[in-house]
């Protein structure tokens, strides 16, 4: 996918939120990295089951937190329909974030 000139602009404004609490469908999450190719925001949950870390060999280690690859850009450039669901902490709920 050929990024639009914008999409860096995206990323950096992305990137200036990492620690940010927000919400992805349902669920409190908190923004811990933007990836640039393929661009993806990685959120980490911070409620429910978490998930097997493995140690640099491959072998479970014990629970970790769970992790949520979300694309930020569709096939066409827009702004993807699972990006568009995360929603900052305070504006799921109607309150003012700032």
């Amino acid at each position: 996918m050929a990024q639009l000139p914008m999409a860096a602009d995206i990323l950096d404004q992305l990137r200036a939120l990492s620690g940010q609490l927000v919400r992805f469908q349902g669920m409190d999450c908190r923004l811990v990295d933007v990836v640039d190719e393929p661009p993806i925001a990685v959120l980490q949950r911070l409620q429910g089951p978490g998930e097997i870390a493995a140690d640099s060999y491959g072998h479970p280690v014990g629970m970790g937190p769970g992790f949520i690859d979300v694309a930020v850009f569709d096939e066409s450039g827009s702004l993807s329909t699972e990006f568009r669901l995360i929603l900052l902490a305070g504006e799921a709920d109607g309150r003012s974030t700032g």
